[in-house]
C-alpha cells in the first residue's frame, strides 16, 4: 500500500563550470547582471523553478506526468484557469557559494575589438557541489530514480557560453510511512536534516560528453580581462584576467562566442553570401535577443598555467616619446599554454557544414587573422591550432 507514504529524493550534483541564476538589477545597482540571492544568508540561491524546467525536458514524455502539463495560452488568461499540480515537488537546492564579479564587452565586427561604452558587469559563482531536494506521494519510482541518475541539468543563464554545466553524482531516496509512529516522528522532526546530512560524494570531474574539442596553443600571451584596473605602486595594472574559483585564469565562453560569431560573418561575406543569408546563419548558430539562444554552445576554458606581467607605456603623439605618468602593466597567460576550446551542437551531432565553418574560423585564428582576448594588435591573443577531436591537424 502506497497510501499515506511520501518519498524523499536527494540528487547530489556537481556544477562543473561557473554559474549564475540571474535577477533584475536595481536602479542604483552597480552590477548590471546580478545573481539571485537568499535574503537570509545573502548567498547565491537556486530556486525550484530553475530546476523544474531542465528536469521536465529530460523526462520527455513523462514530464507532464511528474511535473504537470504546461498551461495553454497562459499569457491570455484573465481568470484563474484550470491548473494541475505536479506529482513531483521541487523543494529547492542546498548550495553554499560566494559571488564574484567580472566584466564583458561587445565586439565591434569591423575592428575586431571591443565596442566603446559596452562594458557591463555581471556576477557569477564558482563551481561547487549541491543537493537538489524532491518529494512525491507514494512509494519510490524506479523509473524516476533511473532518469535522475542520467540527468545533466543546466543551472541558470549562459548555458550557450559554458556556464551552468552540471552533472549528477549520486541519487538517494527514502520512503516515509506516515501511518507509523517512527515515520511520523521522522516527518515532523528529521525530514530537513535528512537532506543536509547525506554521506559525502566523490566530486571528481567526469569527462564532458557531446563536445568537440579544438586544441590550441598560445603563440602569444593571452589576455582576457574582467574590466578592472588595479593601482600597483605608481602605475595601473590593466584588467586582471578573468578567473574561475581558486584564481585560475579563464577564457569565458562569451569570449569564444564573440570571436567565432564575427569571424564566421566575415567568412560568409567573403564567399558571396548576401546580408539576409548571413543574418540567418548568424542568428541560427549564435542566437540573438530576438530569436533566443543559438544552436552552437561554447564551453569555458580553464587554464592551469600561471600568468606573466608585461609592462607598457603610452606614447606621446606630439613628441614621439613616452608619455609621463602613463606606465601600465598587463597580466596575461604565458606563451605556450595549452588552450582547449569545447564547442557543441545543442541538437545532437554537429552538421558537417557547421563543422566546416567552425574549422575555417579556427584556421583564421591559427593564421593570426583573428585573436582571442584583448590587445590583439599589441602582441596578444594569437592561437595556434594543434588538432581537434575529429583528428584534423593544422601545421604551419
Amino acid at each position: 500500500m502506497s497510501e499515506n507514504k511520501v518519498t524523499l529524493i536527494a540528487v547530489h550534483a556537481r556544477l562543473t563550470s561557473r554559474w549564475a541564476v540571474g535577477t533584475v538589477a536595481a536602479a542604483d545597482d552597480n552590477v548590471k547582471l546580478p545573481v539571485l540571492v537568499d535574503p537570509r544568508t545573502n548567498q547565491p540561491w537556486i530556486p525550484g523553478s530553475s530546476i523544474a524546467g531542465s528536469l521536465k525536458r529530460h523526462l520527455e514524455e513523462r514530464g507532464d506526468d511528474w511535473l504537470g502539463p504546461d498551461p495553454q495560452g497562459f499569457e491570455q488568461l484573465t481568470g484563474n484557469g484550470d491548473r494541475v499540480a505536479s506529482r513531483l515537488a521541487v523543494l529547492g537546492a542546498i548550495v553554499a557559494a560566494e559571488r564574484d564579479t567580472s566584466g564583458s564587452t561587445e565586439v565591434d565586427p569591423r575592428r575586431g575589438a571591443a565596442s566603446g561604452r559596452t562594458l557591463r558587469s555581471y556576477e557569477w559563482s564558482a563551481p561547487t557541489t549541491l543537493t537538489i531536494a524532491f518529494q512525491h506521494d507514494g512509494d519510490r519510482s524506479e523509473d524516476l530514480i533511473t532518469s535522475l541518475k542520467s540527468w545533466r541539468p543546466h543551472i541558470g543563464r549562459g548555458r550557450g557560453t559554458g556556464m551552468g554545466e552540471c552533472e549528477v553524482l549520486r541519487v538517494d531516496d527514502f520512503t516515509v510511512d506516515l501511518n507509523t509512529e517512527d515515520g511520523l516522528t521522522f516527518w515532523l522532526g528529521e525530514r530537513s536534516e535528512w537532506f543536509t546530512s547525506r554521506p559525502p560524494v566523490d566530486a571528481a570531474a567526469a569527462a564532458p560528453s557531446g563536445w568537440t574539442t579544438l586544441h590550441f596553443t598560445a603563440k602569444e600571451p593571452l589576455h582576457v580581462g574582467n574590466g578592472e584596473k588595479i593601482q600597483v605602486g605608481t602605475h595601473q595594472e590593466h584588467a586582471v584576467i578573468a578567473h574561475a574559483g581558486g584564481g585560475a585564469p579563464l577564457v569565458p565562453g562569451t569570449s569564444w562566442k564573440g570571436v567565432f560569431r564575427h569571424r564566421a560573418r566575415t567568412i560568409l561575406e567573403a564567399v558571396g553570401a548576401d546580408e539576409s543569408q548571413v543574418k540567418a546563419v548568424e542568428t541560427g548558430l549564435f542566437g540573438s535577443q530576438g530569436t533566443g539562444r543559438g544552436a552552437l554552445w561554447f564551453g569555458e576554458t580553464d587554464l592551469s598555467a600561471g600568468c606573466i606581467t608585461r609592462t607598457h607605456v603610452a606614447i606621446d603623439r606630439f613628441t614621439g616619446g613616452a608619455r609621463d605618468g602613463s606606465l601600465f602593466t598587463v597580466r596575461a597567460v604565458k606563451r605556450g599554454t595549452d588552450v582547449p576550446l569545447r564547442v557543441r551542437w545543442n541538437r545532437g551531432d554537429m552538421p558537417k557544414p557547421v563543422r566546416n565553418l567552425m574549422l575555417h574560423v579556427a584556421r583564421d585564428l591559427h593564421d593570426g587573422l583573428a585573436t582571442v582576448g584583448g590587445m590583439g594588435t599589441r602582441g596578444y591573443g594569437w592561437l595556434e591550432l594543434k588538432s581537434h577531436a575529429g583528428g584534423c591537424r593544422r601545421e604551419r
